[in-house]
């Protein structure tokens, strides 16, 4: 999702989190078998399980909010890219995107490119149109049919399958004012045509439909032995989330990744996506800045979050709802590339008790 430049001039009223003390965490007993989750930021993951490796949106180049609503041209930040994006991303199999907007897309042409060099891409057909001139067109594969048939693709040369879920795009904000309230939506439409060169302004990354996926990773026999969820941006309870209880193919997810800023007023965010999943474990996203560089951490010593915006509460009502689901409360909120999460693949090794670790975030490796 995009959050929209109204009310961002005021980053003391955001939340916040000191760069020497970002979250990592252990969530597995010694020894288990496990799947490793990276925070990238802006709602990026890489997510791991041995050697099969899905990038969901990874976006490191972060133009100000001057640059996104004045109509600035900007492009990838190759050098940030490459310094930021872990060494384990080359062997990538797949690059997940939910929706189109530049905070989700903007760095996978050039990550493709260089890095993730074999990874097929998961995306719309806006996306498709979007990147249609791009060196990485012919590995795009356009979900939109398969997400309509609810119909399971395995990724090549992996032990991964992928499932997209028609979902939706939150508004970002809303502006209120004399008993009346505006919902503002940023960069909507679909491209049904080729683009004629790779966007150069925010307005130019068109959203497309919104996509959740399911992602599992399977055992010898082909039988799901892990299952995370993604979304980049809240919906409507029911939109986005995938089987349900009692539908053929439904599984409770072991980790369901989850957007953390939006204009969720009405959505039930995030108390219906995590009522359905019945996740394990929950990592709230998107939650911090994305106006800033990651630079920025180092100069500030810490990560800041949108102003106007309240991840807390997301991270609090998901502890709620995992709760009334009769689940341990287990929600992160992560900082962008420190936060790394160890979890079991077995719901049975699982730590009984999970320690407050924490790691600083490392300026030695930015440039």
């Amino acid at each position: 999702m995009v959050a929209l430049g109204l009310g961002l001039a005021s980053p003391g009223c955001a939340h916040s989190l000191k760069a020497a003390k970002c979250p990592i965490r252990t969530l597995a007993n010694q020894a288990a078998p496990r799947v490793d989750i990276q925070y990238l930021g802006s709602g990026g993951y890489l997510v791991r399980r041995g050697a099969d490796v899905a990038l969901f949106a990874p976006v490191y180049s972060n133009p100000t909010a001057p640059e996104v609503f004045l109509g600035h041209e900007f492009r990838t930040e190759a050098r940030l890219v490459d310094s930021l994006l872990p060494a384990e991303a080359d062997q990538a199999q797949a690059i997940i995107v939910g929706h189109s907007h530049y905070d989700h897309l903007l760095d996978t042409p050039w990550i493709a490119t260089h890095r993730a060099t074999s990874a097929r891409i998961y995306g719309s057909s806006t996306a498709k149109h979007l990147l249609a001139r791009s060196p990485v067109a012919d590995r795009i594969d356009v979900v939109d049919k398969d997400a309509d048939s609810k119909t399971w693709a395995p990724i090549p040369r992996s032990r991964m399958r992928l499932l997209a879920i028609p979902s939706e795009h939150s508004d970002q904000f809303r502006f209120s004012a004399f008993g009346l309230v505006w919902p503002l939506h940023a960069f909507r439409g679909e491209l049904t045509e080729d683009a004629p060169e790779l966007p150069r302004k925010a307005a130019e990354w068109a959203e497309g439909r919104t996509f959740a996926y399911l992602l599992d990773f399977l055992d010898e026999s082909g039988g799901t032995e892990f299952r995370v969820y993604f979304q980049d941006s809240g919906a409507r309870v029911g939109v986005g989330a995938g089987p349900a209880p009692g539908d053929p193919g439904y599984r409770k997810v072991d980790v369901a990744l989850i957007c953390g800023s939006g204009d969720f007023k009405g959505l039930d965010h995030p108390a219906g996506i995590v009522t359905h999943l019945q996740p394990r474990h929950v990592i709230v996203g998107h939650w911090e800045d994305f106006f800033v560089t990651q630079r920025a951490i180092c100069s500030e010593k810490k990560v800041r979050g949108l102003p106007k915006e309240d991840p807390m509460r997301i991270v609090e009502e998901a502890k709620s709802a995992q709760t009334r689901a009769r689940l341990a409360p287990s929600v992160f909120l992560p900082c962008p590339t420190a936060s790394r999460f160890q979890v079991a693949i077995d719901p049975r090794a699982d730590r009984s008790r999970t320690k407050k670790e924490t790691v600083a975030y490392d300026c030695t490796t930015i440039r």
